[in-house]
């Protein structure tokens, strides 16, 4: 298993970012495409279905982040950069490309993917946590400005329900509508982790 770093929960579960939806395969007889209950299935090759819970559809989602720094700290886990947060960061921190990763980043290998990741200090915080919050918070990776509207956390109700146990902000405060989910999961796939493409 792939450890990503945030709340608990977004530190212990597979990273999103070299995740796909969770998809259960059903074998139905063909006769069209079902909608029930908040489950979807449609069809692919030889009369097998895709479901997928899309529980958040009728109504969003509540999170708005309580800046408790659970997600910073404490447990080993992975923080990926993109092309664009690279960049965010170079810039704000005023320094070349290579000094940055030299001394904030690691190259880590996942399955057969390698990916650009922020290194932890010796007691696994977040190189960027530090006096009770994040040191680079406005310009922060897009994997923890898009937490947590991760598709690991919005294939079911379940799985929602579960990374709300260690974060506090999930089915709280603002609400967040479908279209703004979905923009996030958008984003996400526009995100360019490539290694080649960001050294």
């Amino acid at each position: 298993m792939v450890l990503g770093r945030f709340p608990s929960g977004q530190r212990g579960q597979t990273v999103n970012l070299l995740a796909t939806p969770s998809k259960v395969r059903i074998l139905l007889s063909p006769q069209g495409l079902l909608i029930r209950e908040g489950l979807f299935f449609s069809f692919t090759s030889n009369k097998v279905f895709v479901m997928q819970d899309f529980f958040y559809k009728k109504n969003g989602l509540q999170f708005e982040c309580t800046r408790c720094s659970a997600c910073c700290r404490i447990d080993p886990g992975y923080v990926f950069l993109s092309l664009n947060d690279l960049d965010s960061l170079i810039n704000r921190m005023n320094m070349t490309k290579d000094a940055f990763i030299k001394k904030y980043c690691r190259i880590v290998t996942i399955g057969e993917n390698k990916r650009l990741s922020l290194k932890e200090k010796p007691n696994y915080d977040c190189i960027f946590w530090s006096d009770g919050g994040c040191a680079v918070y406005e310009d922060r990776p897009f994997q923890c400005r898009s937490y947590p509207f991760w598709n690991s956390f919005l294939s079911s109700r379940n799985a929602w329900e579960k990374e709300a146990l260690s974060c506090p902000g999930m089915n709280n405060g603002k609400r967040h509508s479908v279209k703004v989910i979905e923009e996030w999961l958008k984003k996400r796939d526009n995100e360019n982790y490539t290694l080649e493409d960001i050294l």
